[in-house]
């Protein structure tokens, strides 16, 4: 019995906090249009064959996005 009590105020706590975060989202535009891309793919190993190409398209798309205005741009 007690399990079930305790589920349920965490559910109630989850579905509240989320509630109040999307009512206190400041609205507007973005100060800054510039995106930053953060890599974190594994260049060695046996993944390295998979990740690099898609990292590089990943990196070249977000050189293409900033070069068009960035964000709104």
């Amino acid at each position: 019995m007690k399990k079930r009590g305790l589920l349920t105020t965490c559910v109630t706590v989850a579905v509240f906090s989320l509630l109040l975060l999307t009512l206190f989202v400041p609205y507007g535009e973005a100060k800054e249009k510039y995106v930053t891309y953060l890599s974190l793919a594994d260049y060695t190993g046996p993944i390295a064959g998979l990740n690099v190409p898609g990292d590089q398209g990943c990196s070249d798309y977000f050189k293409y996005l900033n070069e068009k205005g960035g964000v709104n741009g």
